[in-house]
């Protein structure tokens, strides 16, 4: 008796920068079950050094020539933060699944305008918050889960200067490295609480486009409180990323993603292995979903949750209040 033959994630990549081909594109060709259909690039020559690279069928300079394939199932977005939210709203209104790189927005209309395409397809979207995918994060949220109740989530993130003439700070493209960078520790701080955020309260040092030094802290539905302390003024050497999780008389501490010590009961038990950060996994879990036809791999809710929050995070350095998110 013949096998039916698996089901396909049949794929068109928008974008072909250096992320895309050093990390999102690789792991998507090596998915069994992935078909590179199509990539569009600003620069035809980018697409068509990615179509030779990666195996896709064809390359193009027009987004519009990949939302259009009707072949298309699923597009993975890897542009400049400032288009993602057009183009997955386009995208799920021609039908696609998206996988679009953090940040998902830049703006609360630009979210509102996601969240109402979302509403009205029947694909879905998944956003590139990688590290709740990371297998330490995961361990780390199911040992914490043993003990129910409030969480105390310290997140430390050691980033390093960025160039102040560099695109992060433009208004259009970047607005700060909160959007593009911290978005990355106000989800997790969520997924390892295992509650939506209710409301945000930031501070900075200076506000200067690029936002490198700022303490964020998220107040979570079930009163856990998680706080991202951002800072650019450290030394590489001290290490970049530190998760500290309290809960229950059990603290659970994530060191770069490459060791997790669980203290518990007078006994600290830790493991180490090579540094994962959850890219390989969340780019599985989505296309599978899109091959077997879903659910979305992180609720579209909880992604629209942590791109409110970040956003908010600004509008609090702005005013100084904390900031409710009672709707988008």
């Amino acid at each position: 008796r013949a096998r039916r033959p698996a089901a396909k994630c049949v794929v068109g990549v928008i974008g072909a920068g250096a992320f895309a081909r050093g990390t999102l594109l690789p792991l998507l060709a090596k998915r069994p079950e992935c078909e590179l259909r199509a990539v569009a690039a600003k620069s035809g020559l980018s697409a068509e050094h990615a179509q030779r690279k990666f195996g896709f069928a064809r390359a193009t300079a027009d987004v519009d020539e990949v939302l259009g394939d009707p072949d298309v199932s699923a597009v993975v977005i890897a542009t400049p933060h400032g288009l993602h939210a057009e183009q997955t709203a386009r995208a799920l209104a021609s039908g696609k699944h998206v996988f679009v790189e953090k940040p998902l927005a830049l703006t609360r209309q630009e979210l509102r305008d996601v969240a109402a395409a979302a509403a009205a397809s029947a694909a879905f979207f998944q956003v590139g918050f990688n590290r709740r995918f990371a297998p330490f994060a995961t361990k780390a949220r199911a040992r914490l889960a043993e003990r129910p109740g409030r969480r105390n989530i310290l997140l430390r993130v050691n980033a390093g200067p960025l160039p102040s003439d560099g695109w992060q700070g433009d208004d259009d493209q970047g607005r700060g490295r909160l959007l593009g960078e911290a978005c990355h520790f106000i989800d997790l701080g969520a997924f390892l609480a295992d509650a939506p955020i209710d409301a945000v309260h930031a501070q900075a040092s200076a506000t200067d486009g690029l936002c490198e030094d700022a303490t964020i802290t998220l107040e979570l539905a079930d009163g856990s409180l998680a706080t991202v302390f951002y800072t650019a003024r450290g030394d590489a050497a001290h290490g970049k990323e530190l998760i500290e999780a309290y809960a229950g008389g059990r603290v659970a501490r994530i060191d770069d993603f490459r060791r997790l010590s669980v203290t518990a009961a007078g006994r600290t038990r830790g493991t180490r292995a090579r540094q994962d950060k959850g890219h390989a996994a969340e780019l599985r879990a989505f296309v599978s979903a899109v091959a077997a036809g879903g659910p979305a791999p992180v609720p579209q809710a909880s992604s629209i949750n942590s791109s409110l929050a970040t956003i908010a995070a600004l509008e609090s350095l702005a005013t100084g209040e904390r900031i409710r998110l009672d709707a988008i």
